[in-house]
């Protein structure tokens, strides 16, 4: 074994014992995150029943240990409760349930153990009036694609059809999906109506699901969004223009979905790498290697932006 192969191996060893090059002990730690320190589960009907999710994260490089549970009348931990480790980069879901069973409100918390924080639980037990009638005009609200940094907005009515006064509580408990107009507590005549907005600003890439909560009683408004991380106008097209258009013509309506010469690829096939001829040249794996003209290849930040606006499902964004 020669002298190089001896110090990597024990530049390997003090790597696994937790020290540094330099003989220092590094000392490895959990970085534990939860995605909402308090929820609310509005206005629900006495003896009905709500539930929410919460997602714990480990961000650090060492195992993260807790113990959920709650300990309060009305609410009750549905899945994910007792005993959990969380390596690093791994998350956790507990869903928990609020059932009233009086009118008025409810307060506890969940308990995560000693490394997360405990997670504030509210909710207000409720009886609407026997002649009061929810009515929404949509049942819900899908913002489509979304990048991120920016934002999609959308909105319905909430109406009382009925004769005595409805009570609404909206509701959001997802982050990404904000209650800009309407949201909270209050009390609709019988014919009287809100319009409720939402704004959809995601963080994250992916598709997101959440349950907007109207009220006791009232429906719920589904809310779906799917946030993109890629540009095809800011960021893909340019290429295609500084890189590609002096041998072709590429733009969004000649590439997406378009047969390549008749054999079972496309020039772009959305969601799929595989069957995209484009990504197959620009990286090599079918020849030649584009592009060829200028510097010979795309930088691995450029392809990286190409294979994750495809997964994305090559968008026209």
């Amino acid at each position: 074994m020669n002298y190089k192969s001896i110090v990597t191996l024990g530049a390997l060893a003090l790597l696994l014992a937790g020290c540094s090059d330099h003989g220092v002990r590094v000392e490895l730690t959990a970085q534990p995150e939860v995605s909402a320190t308090a929820v609310d589960f509005g206005s629900v009907t006495v003896s009905d029943s709500a539930t929410r999710t919460v997602t714990l994260r480990n961000w650090g490089r060492a195992a993260a240990f807790g113990a959920a549970s709650v300990a309060c009348a009305g609410f009750r931990i549905v899945s994910g409760g007792g005993s959990f480790k969380l390596g690093p980069g791994a998350s956790h879901a507990i869903t928990v349930a609020f059932r009233p069973t009086a009118e008025g409100s409810f307060a506890c918390a969940l308990d995560l153990g000693n490394e997360f924080p405990s997670i504030s639980l509210s909710g207000a037990g409720a009886l609407q009036s026997s002649g009061a009638h929810c009515t929404l005009s949509k049942n819900a609200l899908d913002f489509g694609a979304v990048g991120i940094g920016r934002f999609g907005s959308a909105s319905l009515d909430v109406s009382n059809t009925g004769t005595a006064p409805l009570l609404v509580d909206v509701v959001s408990p997802c982050s990404d999906f904000l209650v800009t107009q309407g949201d909270g507590p209050a009390s609709l005549g019988p014919g009287e109506s809100v319009t409720v907005t939402v704004e959809f600003n995601p963080l994250d890439g992916g598709p997101f699901v959440c349950t907007l909560a109207i009220g006791p009683g009232c429906p719920t408004v589904s809310l779906t969004g799917f946030a993109t991380t890629v540009s095809f106008a800011q960021e893909i097209q340019p290429i295609f223009t500084s890189r590609c258009n002096a041998c072709h013509v590429w733009n969004y309506r000649t590439t997406v979905n378009q047969e390549y010469f008749g054999t079972p690829y496309l020039y772009i096939a959305p969601g799929d790498t595989a069957r995209s001829a484009i990504y197959l040249r620009i990286t090599g794996r079918m020849t030649p290697r584009m592009p060829q003209n200028g510097p010979p290849y795309l930088t691995p930040f450029q392809i990286s932006k190409f294979r994750d606006w495809i997964l994305e499902g090559a968008l026209d964004n």
